[in-house]
């Protein structure tokens, strides 16, 4: 998201596909961050301090601030096929970089902590 505002605050008129995709990657980031954040995560999380002040800039200010910014500027209209499909991409190559990770990192599963229908 930083990437993405620093650049158009630096060039407004900046196009292309590229700079499409991340622009609404950037979007899409900040959104599941905020989500994730306010349904999974704020519950489990007590910080003080700075650690407070950082997040709260970056999971209750920085999701709902950044909506309305590519309301406003787009690049909405610009949006093909082709642009939203390399949108895609990057978030499914995470979730599964996710999945193989969890998968290595998992405990070896024993009988008792195996679901009942696998026993």
């Amino acid at each position: 998201m930083a990437t993405a505002s620093i650049g158009l605050a630096l060039n407004p008129w900046r196009d292309g596909r590229v700079w499409r995709v991340l622009r609404l990657d950037a979007l899409l980031g900040i959104l599941v961050t905020g989500l994730i954040f306010l349904t999974v995560l704020a519950s489990k999380v007590h910080l003080a301090g700075a650690a407070l002040l950082c997040t709260i800039a970056d999971h209750y200010i920085a999701p709902p601030a950044y909506v309305p910014g590519w309301l406003v500027v787009g690049p909405r209209e610009r949006m093909d096929r082709t642009t939203l499909l390399w949108v895609f991409a990057w978030p499914l190559a995470w979730i599964g970089y996710t999945c193989l990770r969890t998968r290595e990192r998992a405990p070896p599963r024993t009988d008792e902590s195996a679901p009942l229908l696998m026993r």
